[in-house]
């Protein structure tokens, strides 16, 4: 019979740690175990088992020798007749295999451990499924940054176009691409791709991460942060969701707005901060003037979603 990965971690775990059981039994490459009884209704186990490398054999080796204080001299509860097993273990290994015997005495257990080994066989050896070559790797097209001509943001990578808002700085670069803002006002703006994949829970990761950092900004002055809520929302680059908060006792307002690219493999960010309604509008006017320069056809998907 064999016990296979998953039961001998099962086993393992009766004895030492779940992560050290999992650990051993990882690497597993064949086994086989039997029970046996002899004419005095005692049992003995034997098993030996193969490993991808030696250094998997030593690990549960060195498991299985540390193992010895969880067997115990028991019976298997039959009324009549009970067949019983020693706690007497015994633990060898050569090369790739281990053996392990269980309920016989030390002498015997150490030379049935030994015998073991002689009945496994050669290790097979590997034969491809096909003789196809394996195709050289394509090359991602790697994320580059956009560029600013006059008051136009333009990236190639992400196939977008945009506008800086009359009156208002735009820099490029860093770990937001995008940022626009007034000095001396807030009003504020950023875009930045996400590569997370544009599920409910990841998109709620997002959310949680920006208000833990907008609670801790605003603890520092001594403020406290109030959701606002969001949900799905129309964008001039296609449907999004979003989510807001607001500084209590303020019109400082931040939100966010997540628009999936490629298949839901990743999302376009983008982050207004404000201090009026004005200021509002004309950050929503600066994502509104975005637009795909090729359909929705981006080279970014090749990275985010290579195929």
């Amino acid at each position: 019979m064999t016990l296979g990965e998953l039961d001998t971690r099962i086993l393992l775990e009766r004895c030492v740690d779940a992560e050290v059981a999992e650990r051993a039994a990882a690497g597993w490459a064949g086994d086989r175990f039997g029970v046996f009884a002899g004419p005095d209704r005692r049992l003995a186990a034997a098993w030996i088992s193969a490993w991808d490398t030696e250094d998997d054999a030593e690990e549960l080796e060195a498991t299985l020798g540390q193992s010895a204080a969880c067997w115990h001299r028991n019976a298997l509860g039959l009324e009549r007749g009970d067949c019983t097993i020693g706690a007497n273990i015994a633990v060898r290994r050569e090369g790739k295999l281990v053996a392990f015997v269980r309920g016989l005495p030390e002498d015997a257990g150490a030379a049935l451990a030994s015998h073991l080994f002689t009945l496994a066989g050669p290790a097979p050896k590997p034969t491809p499924l096909t003789d196809l070559p394996i195709p050289p790797r394509v090359r991602l097209p790697e994320p580059t940054p956009g560029r600013l001509e006059g008051d136009v943001y333009r990236n190639d990578w992400l196939d977008v176009v945009g506008r800086v808002p009359q009156g208002m700085l735009g820099h490029v670069g860093g770990h937001v691409e995008l940022v626009v803002e007034r000095p001396g006002t807030l009003v504020r703006g950023g875009l930045s791709v996400s590569t997370r994949i544009t599920s409910d829970a990841e998109n709620e990761k997002t959310f949680g991460e920006v208000q833990a950092a907008f609670v801790r900004d605003a603890a520092a002055l001594s403020m406290r942060v109030e959701a606002l809520g969001g949900g799905p929302v129309t964008t001039a680059l296609g449907a999004g969701v979003e989510r807001r908060w607001r500084l209590i006792g303020t019109p400082v307002e931040l939100r966010l707005v997540l628009v999936p690219i490629c298949a839901g493999t990743g999302s376009i960010v983008f982050v207004l901060a404000h201090g009026d309604p004005y200021a509002r509008g004309v950050l929503e006017g600066w994502m509104g003037s975005f637009r795909w320069t090729h359909g929705r056809n981006l080279t970014a998907c090749d990275f985010l979603d290579p195929k």
